[in-house]
Parts: structure tokens; sequence; C-alpha cells
């Protein structure tokens, strides 16, 4: 039986949470094409799925900090330091 292979970027179908190696089953059923992909409930070490996890923690994130006041670094040096290194 021959066999058609179709490669799709991934970057195509945002939002969905797949990884390299990843199997997924599909049929046709009236004259569509279905899908099914197991959808992956913990996040594994896999690189992908630390890039999804980040990106859920800066989407979460993003914008809530506060910036402490003046009188509140000056008391400690190493706060100042490490608020001017990672808050621009």
């Amino acid at each position: 039986m021959a066999a058609i292979t179709l490669d799709y970027p991934l970057t195509s179908l945002p939002g969905l949470l797949v990884g390299e190696g990843q199997s997924f089953q599909g049929y046709v059923r009236d004259g569509m094409l279905h899908v099914t992909i197991l959808a992956t409930t913990s996040v594994s070490a896999e690189p992908n799925d630390k890039r999804v996890a980040a990106e859920r923690f800066v989407t979460k994130w993003a914008g809530k900090g506060k910036l402490l006041f003046k009188e509140e670094l000056d008391t400690d040096p190493r706060l100042a330091y490490l608020m001017a290194k990672h808050l621009r």
C-alpha cells in the first residue's frame, strides 16, 4: 500500500500543544479528516513542554509586578541590584 506524507508547520496550528515524536490518530468521515492528539497533562522534561510552561507563566504574570519605592531599595543594596538587573 502506498503512503502519502503531508508536512504542516506547527506555527500554522497555533495553540496546538504537541511535541517532537508525539503520535496521533486520524480518519476520514463525511469528507473531513479528523485527527486526534492525546493531550499531555503534565510538564515533562521535553524542551517543547518547558517552552509551553514558560509561555503560560509569562502570559499569566506579565505586567503584574510592582516596582519598589526608592526608600525600599536604599535599605537593601542586594535588592536594589536585583531590581536593576531583572526589571528594566
